[in-house]
């Protein structure tokens, strides 16, 4: 091998998200000390999420603030809605929401 990756097949992670096992995120999944700052993640991104997108990117979002809102993280820094814009952003983009050659939802 020569250490190339080929992105055929990939699906984006909105389509593989119904295959795993939990589906929904809570303020339990994170240490005590990052549990206000998720909340407040979490309701801007859902938020935005039921005005603009579907119920499977509030899922998504809701588990990557799970990953962010983890010890050695620096999202108790800066403004909650930079971070939920961020991780929306973010989630849209490896979702080619982006791409202007793409059905809008």
């Amino acid at each position: 091998m020569d250490g190339s990756v080929s992105v055929k097949g990939v699906m984006p992670m909105a389509a593989k998200n119904k295959s795993n096992s939990k589906s929904t995120s809570t303020v339990d999944d994170v240490p005590p000390e990052f549990r206000q700052r998720f909340s407040e993640i979490v309701s801007l991104a859902d938020d935005f999420c039921d005005r603009s997108l579907n119920d499977e990117y509030k899922q998504i979002c809701r588990k990557m603030a799970v990953s962010l809102c983890q010890k050695g993280s620096r999202v108790l820094r800066g403004k909650p809605a930079s971070w939920a814009c961020g991780l929306v952003y973010a989630v849209g983009r490896v979702n080619f929401l982006t791409d202007p050659s793409q059905k809008r939802l």
